[in-house]
């Protein structure tokens, strides 16, 4: 059977789960109250004049940039451009200029920093994002030696790393979703029970929301690390590698909030069971994430929305628009004079 392939992007199911989902179950009166929209950005799309939630999503951006960036500099023993001053620089320079710094920013959010209403919030959502970072790195690095000494020997990938995309396939009918999914941070840890893999992923949330914990960010992410680096072996059993590594003991995710973190685990086989014959046999969290991503598909108001959404910026679009000149027939014109003569 040959199956239609279809490229997804791991942001859009994101966005339909973590924001479009729920507010379909608010509108048909199965969800009451805001809180679901807190879970992209805080408050709903519309508070705050609308940029509540395109400053979120900024700032999720921006670390999704900054973390990489500095446990790079970590792993690289470049201990100067590791320190908690050097981390704040980096963020307000992003922050200032943050195509020319690799973070994403789309049109309409570029749109949205040419106003007078961006311009007022900015100084306060930059604290915030400071703040967030200040207490995610004072608990990453509280004894800086072990931290630097466990990244520089167990680091396994980074998103900034140029071969770190991973597709992750979903069969769904007679269509194959490839999802195309980075992961912020690999590591990779040996228990006396297996290998651990552990991907880190940041959040700009004070705590975790709700839902996190079977959210299809998390399954996605624990999932990539099972094909992008695992290999079923002869004993029917993952390993890490190929087929004689290291036996998989469990899949890590672990989500980073400004309040602490959220540690989730996962066994191989909830993604993919190995069979006597060698071959696989895809588990139940694989077929529910496929069918989201039916869903998701299938929503056309939702593809518009999220068509608007991921358009990227040029820089251009967040040069500062120099202001149109009057025209001769504007221009206030200056009372003249008469002499002489009766009026």
């Amino acid at each position: 059977l040959t199956r239609k392939p279809v490229g997804v992007k791991l942001g859009e199911i994101r966005q339909w789960d973590e924001y479009w989902a729920p507010m379909l179950l608010r509108r048909s009166g199965e969800r009451p109250g805001p809180g679901a929209d807190a879970k992209a950005g805080g408050g709903s799309w519309g508070a705050d004049k609308g940029y509540t939630g395109p400053m979120g999503m900024f700032t999720g951006s921006l670390f999704y940039r900054l973390m990489p960036s500095l446990i790079e500099n970590v792993w690289r023993g470049q201990d100067r451009l590791t320190t908690l001053t050097q981390g704040e620089k980096l963020l307000r320079q992003m922050w200032n200029k943050p195509v020319q710094h690799g973070v994403f920013v789309s049109r309409k959010q570029a749109a949205l920093m040419q106003e007078k209403g961006w311009k007022e919030r900015s100084g306060g959502y930059l604290e915030r994002a400071l703040t967030i970072f200040r207490e995610t790195y004072n608990r990453m690095f509280e004894h800086y030696s072990e931290a630097a000494a466990d990244i520089m020997h167990n680091l396994a990938g980074l998103t900034t790393d140029g071969h770190s995309l991973i597709t992750v396939p979903f069969v769904a009918g007679n269509t194959l979703y490839k999802v195309m999914t980075r992961l912020p941070r690999l590591m990779k840890h040996d228990t006396p029970e297996g290998r651990v893999l552990t991907v880190y992923a940041h959040r700009t949330g004070k705590q975790p929301f709700e839902g996190d914990g079977d959210s299809v960010y998390a399954r996605t992410l624990a999932m990539a690390m099972l094909v992008g680096f695992s290999s079923p072996g002869p004993d029917g059993v993952w390993h890490d590698g190929w087929a004689e590594g290291p036996k998989i003991a469990k899949l890590h995710v672990r989500f980073e909030y400004k309040d602490g973190g959220l540690d989730l685990y996962f066994n191989p086989n909830d993604f993919f069971r190995v069979l006597p014959n060698g071959k696989l046999r895809q588990g139940p969290i694989v077929r529910e994430i496929a069918n989201t991503i039916e869903r998701m598909r299938a929503d056309t108001e939702f593809q518009e929305h999220y068509k608007a959404e991921v358009e990227e910026a040029k820089p251009e679009d967040l040069k500062k628009k120099k202001a149109e000149p009057k025209s001769a027939t504007t221009a206030k014109a200056k009372p003249t004079t008469k002499t002489g003569g009766k009026s």
